[in-house]
């Protein structure tokens, strides 16, 4: 009797096609929205009891991150800010498309990685870029 592969319909192929120990696996993603929604228990629960400050801010937050993590499991694209089961690393942007102003000079965004410069743009760059044009 063969095996049969499990099919999943709700997630898009390029997260499927990532290897389970990659960081935005299925896997992963669907780790941390399990850990996301017990974190959303909690303050339900606490928000329900008047406990906490921040509790009714909190499930904001934990309910954008949980559509954030489904949404790209879903359509293959990584819109949150941050990754991560607590969600406390920084997503690192990339520039895969240059933008030139009329000039012809690149613009630049400082915290992108710009695969010409080989390097994330910072402000030290953009203040020496500056003296340039």
């Amino acid at each position: 009797m063969a095996t049969k592969t499990p099919k999943y319909s709700n997630v898009h192929p390029s997260v499927l096609a990532l290897p389970d120990d990659n960081e935005l696996s299925r896997v992963n993603v669907r780790g941390w929205i399990k850990h996301q929604k017990e974190l959303l228990k909690v303050e339900m629960y606490n928000f329900r009891r008047g406990l906490g400050k921040n509790t009714l801010a909190n499930i904001g937050k934990i309910k954008g991150y949980i559509s954030q993590l489904e949404y790209y499991l879903a359509n293959g694209d990584y819109v949150a800010n941050f990754w991560g089961e607590k969600e406390n690393n920084p997503v690192s942007k990339q520039c895969i498309a240059m933008a030139y102003d009329k000039d012809g000079m690149p613009k630049r965004t400082i915290g992108v990685y710009y695969p010409d410069v080989g390097a994330v743009w910072t402000k030290e760059m953009e203040s020496g870029y500056q003296h340039l044009l």
